[in-house]
């Protein structure tokens, strides 16, 4: 279910602007976006328009702008087929003032290119009286949360129990951005209860569009009262039935890597180590009190072994990937020739989340350009400024081995791997503006295997 409220196109008139950019601005405000917020939306649609439409071609005069709301955010993009650009000193200044939550531009080809802004809601949230609650009775039972509004209370209630209103996710706080959050069908939330109907655990199985078919377990909570009673694996046993119902790929889960016991219980499940991401989360992140950016671990459980799964890779890289590829019992084939990349364009989309002070970039085509193209985004001023930029490569492209060269010369590290999505299995590479603490990160035995590999591909100390 797509999250599109209404779609415009643009001539190349720039008398229009202003009445688009009010017009959108006002929808945004009705939807619960800010006062505050809105003037900035209204603000950044006149600046980047104006930009667009100073660039557009005659062969192709239309700007087309789609706005959308899942409940936690509201965006809205451009996208055209006119020149390629970069943000003037104007637009540039809309980020660095944080004018805006988020953004993210894509080249995809004969489609044009996209640039997108995004807005974080800030929802009413449910008020929910502390109080002193004991654990009424022991039989617990787990389902899928339905849509209706008490169903959603129950959630909130329970993240409220385990971490007050501190939990990270605070569109989850809120009855109706919750709501719309589930509207897409990409966030399947499940909770557990007991006879007397307390919400004591919750969960989710929450798909990223980038890796369509493998949605990360999510989300997991425990109320105070029932920790200790093996929930948090029942209810990721029950997630991964509800998964294979739903005929997901497979499911990825990130932990925390300041602490054991989440790799643990995916170790007791027999998720596979993946892939580190080193200083993706600011400090603080889930109420740590570490001083410094934290680190998180990926494993995976594929469920389709069936598929073949063909990676370009170089030979240093084999190690690494045919021990993932192995333990997680996938048809695979590695090829380490440099085939003759006949792609006629490079497809990439990068999202900088300026909260985080992270970039993610998604590539999934390399031509022979690429290392120009890479040149290019890591020249970016607003690239250039976040903490880690986070590189997700294509590995089932042939173009995917000049890519990985071309990241390896800009001074990216290897990390692992995201595999077994809809979209193809990705190879993971990272660059950091800081050195992560590599000597802090908290490894359970298996993902101590992994990192060990990771160090030796890349001859960290």
């Amino acid at each position: 279910m797509s999250n599109i409220i209404f779609e415009l196109s643009v001539k190349n008139d720039k008398r229009v602007i202003p009445e688009i950019a009010s017009f959108i601005s006002e929808s945004a405000y009705k939807l619960g976006l800010s006062k505050k917020k809105a003037y900035y939306l209204c603000f950044t649609i006149e600046s980047i328009l104006e930009l667009r439409t100073n660039q557009i071609s005659e062969a192709n005069p239309e700007v087309k702008i789609i706005v959308e709301d899942n409940g936690s955010y509201f965006r809205f993009s451009v996208i055209d087929l006119g020149a390629p650009y970069i943000l003037t000193d104007n637009q540039q200044t809309i980020l660095q003032r944080k004018l805006v939550d988020r953004y993210s531009f894509s080249q995809n080809g004969r489609k044009g290119q996209c640039l997108s802004f995004t807005y974080k809601y800030q929802p009413e949230v449910v008020e929910i009286k502390k109080e002193d609650k004991e654990l009424l009775d022991e039989e617990f039972s787990f389902r899928r949360l339905n849509k209706d509004d008490e169903d959603i209370l129950k959630a909130v209630t329970c993240l409220y129990d385990a971490y007050g209103y501190d939990y990270y996710h605070q569109h989850l706080y809120s009855v109706e951005s919750f709501k719309k959050y589930m509207a897409n069908g990409r966030y399947v939330p499940i909770i557990g209860e007991n006879k007397h109907l307390q919400a004591l655990t919750y969960c989710a199985l929450d798909e990223n569009a980038w890796f369509e078919g493998v949605p990360e377990f999510s989300n997991l909570v425990t109320s105070p009262i029932a920790r200790g009673k093996g929930l948090a694996s029942r209810i990721f046993v029950e997630a991964e039935k509800i998964a294979q119902e739903m005929n997901y790929e497979g499911i990825h889960v990130s932990a925390v890597a300041y602490h054991p016991y989440t790799q643990m219980m995916s170790n007791k499940l027999n998720y596979v180590p993946c892939a580190i991401e080193y200083s993706i989360n600011p400090k603080g992140t889930g109420g740590s009190s570490e001083d410094r950016r934290l680190d998180c671990v990926i494993g995976a459980k594929i469920f389709n072994k069936t598929k073949k799964h063909d990676l370009y890779i170089l030979e240093e890289c084999n190690e690494l990937f045919k021990s993932i590829y192995d333990e997680l019992a996938l048809n695979y084939e590695i090829h380490n020739e440099q085939l003759d990349n006949n792609n006629e364009e490079s497809l990439l989309t990068y999202v900088i989340d300026i909260d985080t002070s992270n970039c993610f970039v998604k590539i999934d085509k390399c031509d022979k350009n690429i290392k120009q193209t890479l040149l290019d985004l890591a020249n970016n001023k607003e690239v250039q400024s976040v903490d880690v930029l986070t590189i997700n490569l294509m590995m089932n492209d042939i173009g995917a081995i000049d890519g990985y060269k071309a990241l390896k010369q800009l001074g990216f590290i290897c990390t692992g791997c995201i595999p077994g999505s809809k979209n193809g299995d990705y190879m993971l590479l990272q660059k950091f503006k800081d050195k992560p603490a590599y000597d802090k990160i908290v490894l359970e035995d298996n993902y101590q295997i992994l990192a060990d590999k990771v160090c030796s591909l890349n001859k960290i100390q």
